[in-house]
This record gives structure tokens, C-alpha cells and sequence, in this order.
């Protein structure tokens, strides 16, 4: 798991060649929440229920760093990468 360095509330996990993106919400409606982000396309979508997104990686793709919702990795072939 990898904490933004900036936005201390968005965090990735990895696992294998998927990464999932989260957004800690201290404080909601419902109380402490953890939300599987989802993309939206369109500003209509937002109202909507969707599943979080997945995000296919590299099985060499080693991510160290997620800062400012971007993340940085290490790849044997590339060195650093963002």
C-alpha cells in the first residue's frame, strides 16, 4: 500500500499486475469511510453508483512513490518512471 504524499487521504494497493486507487473520507454522512474510487466521464455519471476502477500494470512496474495522484515506479528496463 502506497500513501500520497501530498493527500494524505489517497492511498494505492498492488497486487500483481492490478492497482486499485482509494480515497480515505474522515468524515461523511456515514461516518469514516474508505472509497474504492470510480472513474467518471461524464459530470451526469457522478450521481451514479459505479464500481472502483482497476488499473492494469506492468508485472515488472514496482511503484514507490504516489505523490500528487500520480504514481512513481521502478522497472528493470527504465529505472524511475512517472
Amino acid at each position: 500500500m502506497l500513501w500520497d504524499i501530498e493527500d494524505q487521504n489517497l492511498f494505492v494497493t498492488v497486487a500483481g499486475d492490478m492497482m486499485h486507487t482509494y480515497i480515505y473520507l474522515p468524515l461523511s454522512l456515514d461516518g469514516p469511510q474508505i472509497l474504492h474510487l470510480p472513474e467518471f466521464l461524464r459530470l451526469d455519471e457522478v450521481d451514479k453508483p459505479k464500481p472502483g476502477v482497476v488499473t492494469q500494470i506492468d508485472k515488472d512496474m514496482k511503484p514507490m512513490i504516489l505523490k500528487d495522484g500520480y504514481v512513481y515506479s521502478n522497472t528493470r528496463a527504465d529505472g524511475i518512471r512517472g
